[in-house]
């Protein structure tokens, strides 16, 4: 069959570039594609994401999976960058799941701060990649920029808001306060990381 052979030359590209293949399991290349996304398509590309990590920021309870809507969690403004906090192709297909799952709620501001989580993933893990992967890599990061920029936004009228380099250093900003958060809990200096986290997720 068609994914067998796929497989196959997933496998192949595996052996020679180790680490590679899990860019072909990352559901963002089908998250990216241009149509309208149901609730279940969401879900079942969430359900996939390490569970102790990055799904939990995305599903909500257990029990209700004849309902994926139900199982959606409702997004704030934070998740996009918790969900940037380790780098990797996972990370990236989290933050597709989290920018279409923004997108079915009508969240918009959360939409394009997800579009920001990407394209701000996407500059950290294309260098970490042999040469043909970081070719694909910027391709696709052309293609999210693209589409960011052309998004046109309800905001009192219609109107575009492509991503700015000042939208991608706050992002990175608060993404660094996070992991200093981190570090201090691993410390078990919960003060200093609960100061952090406040700080991260301040709106000044």
């Amino acid at each position: 069959s068609a994914w067998k052979s796929t497989r196959v030359w997933v496998d192949e590209v595996e052996r020679l570039y180790p680490g590679t293949s899990r860019w072909f399991y990352t559901p963002v290349w089908y998250l990216l594609e241009e149509t309208e996304f149901y609730p279940s398509e969401i879900y079942e590309c969430a359900k996939q994401l390490p569970h102790d990590e990055l799904a939990e920021y995305l599903l909500s309870g257990e029990g209700l999976e004849e309902s994926a809507a139900l199982m959606l969690s409702e997004l704030t403004m934070q998740v996009p960058w918790l969900l940037a906090v380790k780098p990797s192709p996972e990370a990236l297909g989290a933050m597709a799941c989290a920018m279409r799952r923004a997108e079915l709620a009508g969240q918009m501001p959360i939409f394009r701060r997800a579009g920001i989580g990407m394209l701000w993933l996407l500059d950290r893990l294309i260098l970490k990649e042999p040469l043909p992967v970081r070719e694909c890599l910027r391709e696709l990061r052309k293609i999210v920029k693209e589409k960011f920029d052309k998004q046109v936004y309800p905001m009192g009228g219609l109107m575009r808001s492509p991503p700015k380099r000042r939208d991608l250093e706050e992002f990175s900003k608060r993404v660094k306060l996070l992991k200093a958060a981190e570090k201090a809990f691993d410390k078990c200096d919960m003060e200093k990381g609960e100061s952090l986290i406040d700080q991260a997720f301040s709106i000044k």
